[in-house]
């Protein structure tokens, strides 16, 4: 038998909106095909995007 917190079934995920996030992370794998996702990811850190 399992006993779980109560608070447990009432946590809701929130996730942050990043549809802005994820268009410009497409446009950057577009034009620079051949880059990792680490690349990019640096890209995007160059830019002020990552958190």
């Amino acid at each position: 038998m399992l006993r779980l917190q109560s608070a447990s079934f009432a946590y809701q995920p929130h996730r942050r909106d990043d549809t802005v996030l994820r268009q410009h992370l497409r446009e950057l794998a577009q034009v620079r095909v051949r880059y990792s996702s680490q690349r990019l990811y640096i890209l995007l850190r160059r830019e002020v995007w990552a958190r």
